[in-house]
């Protein structure tokens, strides 16, 4: 028998009554979109530029590359020795298929602008089945930079609930590196050393399954068709030619993360210790915490709470408002001290006004120094 003694309902309760499950679904979304509010997104960026700051604190002597546009965001200017404001033009969104190369543009007509500091490696460039490599995006300044400076760091982010790295940097980059290298041998003459392969590539992280592997070595002659195609038949004068004069060895990437962060390779800390490897190192850095992460509840400027975007750079058009990194870099105190309740409000008073904003040179860069750090100890 049934005495009426039954569970009350959530809809029986007076102060819900007038709840339902629609008001719900709203509720949540609410929360959500405050926990991708611009102080939680930005103070989840200074915590993974915190992060990017000490992997490049170990090889103080190598430039760091922000890559555009995502990685601006955690590259903060002590960290870059230099850096340009043609980045805050660009868009890379690893979710984004469209190759219409929003930004895109010649390494030659931008090469004062982009000399050091930025970078453009397209996610896209690396998605399964659509490997390319990119003649209008050949980054010959970021190689070369990695030549004379015996590598370099290239940072990077990606909001992906999948991947740990960006596409960037777990195939774009890496076939960028062997059809470049490749084209030095082919310069100077094989074999250049006895000892070192430089056609053995491409070397892509552990992650790569086999087919996906094989699929694009198969590609590379293809690759190196499309590099020679922009600078015919190697003319001496050709920008290449100067690459081949000073990359001792191929390029080969190495990748940092949360998870080996305390296992990376030691290349080389100062003036007393060199990197006596057969490569010349490109050290790939994926700023932010794996997606887990998403949602944990931390603290940031002056202990304010916030809630941690694994990403945020990836997405910023949902948060920004408008903000860009430069932007951002310069007002940053000022923004998170105005805490979860003000930070949004600070963010529109200095876009609308475009205050703080670094002030730079015709070449788009502000000066600066090296990476500001003392030597690592490996």
């Amino acid at each position: 028998g049934g005495g009426g003694g039954g569970a009350m309902q959530w809809d029986d309760d007076p102060e819900l009554a007038d709840i339902g499950p629609q008001s719900i679904y709203k509720v949540v979304r609410a929360l959500k979109k405050d926990d991708h509010g611009a102080y939680n997104c930005l103070a989840s960026v200074v915590a993974d530029a915190s992060f990017v700051r000490d992997v490049c604190a170990r090889y103080p002597n190598l430039p760091v590359f922000a890559n555009l546009r995502c990685g601006l965001w955690y590259v903060d200017p002590e960290t870059r020795g230099r850096r340009t404001t043609t980045g805050d033009d660009h868009d890379d969104d690893d979710d984004d298929d469209d190759d219409d190369d929003r930004g895109a543009r010649s390494d030659a007509s931008h090469a004062a602008s982009d000399a050091v500091g930025t970078c453009y490696f397209k996610s896209t460039d690396g998605h399964c089945n659509n490997w390319s490599f990119s003649a209008t995006r050949l980054n010959l300044h970021v190689a070369e930079a990695a030549a004379t400076s015996g590598g370099c760091v290239v940072v990077d982010a990606t909001r992906s609930s999948t991947k740990r790295f960006p596409d960037s940097l777990s195939k774009t980059i890496p076939v960028w590196a062997e059809t470049l290298s490749r084209a030095v041998a082919r310069r100077r003459g094989e074999p250049i050393d006895n000892h070192i392969d430089w056609r053995a590539g491409p070397h892509l992280p552990v992650w790569v399954g086999d087919n996906e592997r094989n699929s694009i070595a198969a590609l590379m002659p293809a690759f190196e068709e499309t590099l020679e195609g922009v600078f015919g038949d190697g003319a001496p004068d050709d920008a290449l030619a100067s690459l081949a004069a000073t990359l001792a060895k191929p390029l080969r990437c190495v990748w940092a993360s949360r998870e080996n962060a305390n296992s990376l390779p030691c290349l080389g800390a100062g003036e007393q210790s060199e990197w006596d490897g057969d490569f010349v190192p490109l050290v790939l850095v994926t700023a932010s915490e794996p997606m887990a992460r998403h949602g944990e509840r931390r603290s940031g400027a002056d202990g304010a709470p916030y809630a941690y975007v694994p990403g945020a750079g990836d997405d910023e058009e949902s948060w920004s408002r408008g903000l860009t990194p430069s932007a951002f870099w310069a007002n940053s105190t000022e923004m998170l001290n105005a805490g979860p309740r003000g930070c949004a409000a600070v963010v529109d008073r200095i876009v609308g006004g475009n205050e703080g904003v670094p002030v730079t040179n015709d070449a788009g860069e502000e000066d600066g120094g090296g990476l500001g750090y003392e030597p690592a100890v490996c």
